[in-house]
């Protein structure tokens, strides 16, 4: 096996405000002279799949936005009013965290 310094890619946080660097430290497995699998440190793998899920997330989201694109929305105070919550019960739920 031969280590490979390190591959970086960014990452958004999950509420996209901050860009991070992360460094992977991945070992490859040749068979017949050819890269054939990957070793990664757990954690790695671990912010592999979370970036994954973010971008399936991310087109998901721009997928609904498109489909929604001109229909008549709902007002956070609508949805609350509906709901039977004051804005007091919102602030609560933002404390509770």
């Amino acid at each position: 096996m031969k280590a490979i310094a390190f591959a970086t890619a960014a990452r958004l946080t999950r509420n996209n405000r901050e860009i991070a660097m992360i460094q992977f430290h991945p070992e490859f497995i040749k068979k017949n002279g050819k890269n054939e699998f990957v070793i990664l440190p757990y954690e790695e793998f671990v912010t592999i799949q979370e970036l994954l899920e973010d971008a399936e997330d991310a087109l998901l989201l721009e997928q609904a936005r498109r489909e929604d694109q001109g229909k008549p929305g709902v007002t956070l105070e609508e949805v609350m009013k509906r709901l039977g919550m004051t804005p007091e019960d919102a602030a609560d739920s933002d404390s509770s965290d």
